[in-house]
């Protein structure tokens, strides 16, 4: 902590609180959400904030249609513990959700039904402290509806969520990774406003379509046309739904989209691979634009050499995951629908080449590096679609961490918690420090999230042990729980130069939580234990 700031042990800075009476009366926290004695906070001449990003800054967002491999790629992020890796964030389960609702959609009996490995943990299990903390702030058009995003587009509720994901995975200590399925139109946008490395991931569109109706269910075309029919006025797919005669519908919840596209989808599967094939080739070719690491699938189980170019690739980025094991299965036994198919991959490519913008094709100093890990396929697909457009903006320029963290403050003071906690989690993903991570988990706490505060306390310990406000809030939480063995060691390294009023507060309730402990001790002898 450095010496313009005067230890005041929260962010509240209008109001003393008396701690030990705040352990007594079992709640810790005033209703604004105040931890301090009376000292005043001094933050103005602050100058720069400490980073402490995990090996590896930037989050890594990877991309994919569905039924390509994605969820092998998640699941060998998911074993490495530097990263906290994210399954479908913009998955519907998502609105209106509970973790019951996750623990079905991601359950051994749902991953049996979709031919996904078990794991030792539920698909969704890194959502659970927001979920119960209910700190998910989801929304009907995130998954379909609004599929195609510019780079300029401000869609705040949508930044939020995965900011939240981002800061969360932070608190924690990990780098986020987020696996999507539904963002392949929506990666100039997560790049302009996350600076994410993107890693796209490919599979021959035959093989996906195949997989795609192998399943009763017909999800998977369901949702194609959805994406297909409600974003049809978007200028990138205006033309290619055009063509299709995709309907347009939007109904008051996701159930009722989802069956109205379903009983489409249902009616006209045998004509549907078209839509699905240009719809595929266009968006893997706008996701390109922004890719760090392209991964074909098909090619890293065939080719050892693409598979060492990727690992390379993946270790020049500081990616640390290993792809040896990959064994994606091909489609060979093709019938007479399948080989119509593939006829008209031609046309469609010829309808793609005439009709796609000069804006959404691959900038060619972003394509060439990345050519040695491509199999033929999509490599000669993808030389057709380079463009002479510079490659991709830099992000979009966000307050600095310091006004951030200033205007959190100020939104705390006036009771606006929820505002307070937005705006630290953003300075955070700027440039993060203990006494961010601090002045956030206060703001949670204030917002009744007890298990978020406290992850977010015991981060800002783990960059800095030194730091009294964090020891002395985390402290106060843990005796609001009862948890006075715990609090403890805290306040006794909080009372480590502390005078006066402050010396007094922490000491009563040191003294308090001493007690309770011998109190519990004393019964659990009387009763023999």
């Amino acid at each position: 902590m450095d010496s313009a700031t005067v230890v005041d042990y929260g962010i509240e800075r209008r109001k003393a609180m008396d701690l030990a009476q705040a352990g007594q009366n079992g709640n810790g926290f005033d209703k604004r959400g105040g931890l301090a004695p009376d000292a005043k906070r001094r933050i103005a001449d602050r100058a720069r904030y400490a980073g402490d990003f995990p090996s590896g800054a930037r989050p890594v967002f990877v991309h994919a249609m569905w039924r390509t491999g994605s969820t092998y790629v998640w699941a060998k992020f998911r074993e490495n513990p530097r990263y906290r890796a994210y399954y479908e964030p913009l998955h519907e389960v998502f609105i209106n959700v509970s973790m019951e609702a996750l623990e079905a959609v991601g359950s051994d009996e749902a991953a049996d039904s979709r031919r996904h490995p078990h794991l030792k943990a539920s698909y969704f299990a890194e959502f659970q402290e927001l979920v119960e903390a209910g700190a998910i702030s989801f929304e009907k058009s995130f998954p379909y509806r609004r599929y195609c995003l510019g780079q300029t587009d401000e869609e705040r509720p949508l930044r939020r969520y995965v900011a939240d994901l981002l800061v969360l995975a932070l608190a924690n200590g990990q780098t986020p990774v987020l696996q999507f399925n539904r963002s392949l139109l929506r990666t100039g946008w997560l790049t302009a406003h996350f600076n994410p490395i993107n890693i796209l991931l490919l599979r021959r569109p035959i093989d996906v379509w195949k997989s795609f109706i192998s399943f009763e269910h017909r999800y998977f075309p369901t949702v194609v046309c959805m994406i297909a029919g409600q974003n049809q006025h978007q200028p990138i797919l205006h033309e290619l739904v055009k063509r299709h005669n995709v309907p347009f519908f939007i109904g008051e919840n996701v159930q009722s989209d989802y069956a109205f596209y379903h009983e489409y989808a249902a009616g006209n599967l045998g004509k549907l691979y078209p839509l699905f094939y240009e719809l595929y080739l266009l968006t893997s070719i706008y996701a390109a634009r922004y890719a760090d690491c392209i991964i074909d699938l098909n090619e890293i189980t065939e080719s050892a050499s693409s598979r060492e170019a990727v690992a390379e690739r993946l270790r020049a980025l500081g990616v640390d995951i290993s792809l040896d094991d990959c064994h994606l299965p091909r489609y060979t036994d093709l019938s007479a629908a399948d080989r119509e198919c593939l006829a008209y991959e031609e046309t469609a490519l010829d309808f793609l080449g005439r009709s796609l913008a000069p804006q959404h094709r691959i900038p060619r100093k972003r394509f060439e590096p990345q050519r040695p890990m491509i199999g033929e396929y999509f490599r000669e697909i993808f030389a057709d679609f380079l463009g002479g457009v510079k490659d991709a903006p830099w992000p979009i320029p966000q307050a600095s961490a310091k006004e951030l963290h200033q205007a959190g403050l100020d939104r705390f003071e006036r009771g606006q918690a929820r505002e307070a906690a937005m705006l630290f989690g953003d300075a955070i993903l700027e440039q993060p420090s203990a006494d961010l991570w601090n002045d956030w988990a206060s703001a949670q706490m204030a917002c009744g999230r007890p298990q978020l505060a406290e992850t977010g306390f015991r981060r800002a310990l783990e960059i800095s042990s030194r730091n009294k406000q964090a020891a002395a809030n985390l402290a106060a939480l843990l005796v609001s729980h009862t948890r006075y063995q715990e609090a403890i060691p805290l306040l006794e390294r909080a009372l480590q130069d502390a005078k006066g009023r402050e010396n007094r507060a922490l000491t009563n309730l040191l003294s308090h939580c001493r007690c309770q402990q011998a109190l519990a001790e004393a019964t659990r002898i009387a009763r023999g234990e």
